[in-house]
């Protein structure tokens, strides 16, 4: 059996100071070092859609899943030139109702309001060559949510996205991975 890794990132840079969440930093130029490691390696990087061959073993490779939650616009700034640079390709799972927004959710934990791509950033995200996923309309707490809340989150950012993009919509990532 092939194990397949899936690399999944959510914020790009230097945590703030008194951030509870630094984990879930990657300084940009350790994920450079990281993508340009991957393709020394021999990996090719994919989005999720792209490997699913892999995933379910009808495609045999070298490869490995990049991953980006929440839709935060470092992924656009730093991730996209470095993922491009190395002729891979990612999906970002995008909070369908939180685009040009900030992240309500985690900014007390990570001690910064960081700004999200807007609808326009999303598309531009899609143009170049990146695959948009769903995570959710606002980033809720899944277990607490009532039935039609889960509907609402889940099915319906799905249907956000793609009338945001014209395009399918065919990954979630459940958050928190």
């Amino acid at each position: 059996m092939n194990t397949i890794p899936i690399l999944m990132y959510h914020n790009l840079g230097h945590p703030p100071q008194g951030a509870k969440l630094r984990n879930l930093y990657v300084r940009a130029g350790a994920f450079a070092r990281q993508m340009r490691l991957l393709r020394l390696l021999g990996f090719k990087g994919l989005s999720m859609s792209a490997a699913m061959p892999y995933l379910r073993g009808e495609t045999a490779g070298r490869v490995a899943v990049i991953t980006f939650d929440d839709g935060y616009l470092d992924t656009l700034e730093t991730a996209l030139p470095v993922v491009r640079t190395h002729g891979f390709s990612a999906t970002c799972y995008v909070v369908s109702r939180r685009t040009g927004q900030y992240n309500d959710w985690d900014a007390v934990a990570l001690n910064v309001r960081k700004p999200l791509m807007s609808a326009a950033q999303v598309r531009e995200w899609q143009a170049a060559g990146m695959e948009v996923g769903a995570h959710s309309r606002t980033h809720p707490h899944l277990p607490t949510c009532t039935d039609a809340e889960l509907q609402a989150e889940v099915a319906s950012s799905k249907t956000d996205l793609e009338d945001l993009i014209e395009t399918p919509v065919t990954q979630f990532c459940y958050r928190y991975g």
